[in-house]
């Protein structure tokens, strides 16, 4: 029986030895291997390539950033820009109601002149719709600024006119 128990303990010993290597298998990952799989070239690699990976987060996080404060600062130009022609087209509109003031107190000596009287106001509606859409439209448009630049020449040759009316 002492013999039984000798062959059993080194089949055990055997065993263990044999299983032994399969727990401590290598592996590139630290925390993966035991006591005899750290590999000091491994964990330099793990740690490049680590250190790789941060540098170009980095850098993207950088351009993103220098992306975002050029839309930010475009945006602010934007408003700005936006700004303005609301308050020139507000100024338009103060412009076409006197305007209306003034066509509205000339009275026609003659049928030519109340013909063209009646031009004049009908160019007056004109504007004042053009206008009024200008008012809706700012900061849809594109071309804002060129459509408000037409309208106040076009209110300028009717104030002109109003003006050369009102003296005959």
């Amino acid at each position: 029986m002492r013999l039984t128990q000798v062959a059993t303990a080194r089949i055990i010993l055997a065993a263990g030895l044999v299983l032994l290597p399969v727990g401590c298998a290598l592996s590139e990952n630290p925390r993966e291997g035991g006591l005899f799989s750290y590999s000091p070239s491994k964990y330099e690699q793990r740690q490049e390539e680590r250190q790789t990976t941060l540098t170009g987060l980095k850098q993207e996080t950088e351009a993103e950033k220098a992306a975002s404060a050029k839309l930010e600062q475009e945006r602010g130009n934007k408003a700005r820009e936006l700004a303005g022609l609301r308050k020139q087209t507000s100024a338009l509109a103060a412009d076409l109601d006197s305007i209306s003031a003034k066509l509205s107190s000339i009275r026609a000596g003659n049928a030519a002149q109340e013909a063209r009287l009646n031009e004049l106001k009908t160019l007056r509606k004109n504007l004042s719709d053009s206008v009024a859409q200008l008012e809706k439209s700012v900061g849809s448009e594109a071309d804002g600024q060129a459509r408000l630049d037409e309208l106040k020449k076009q209110l300028r040759e009717l104030e002109q006119e109003a003006d050369a009316l009102s003296r005959m």
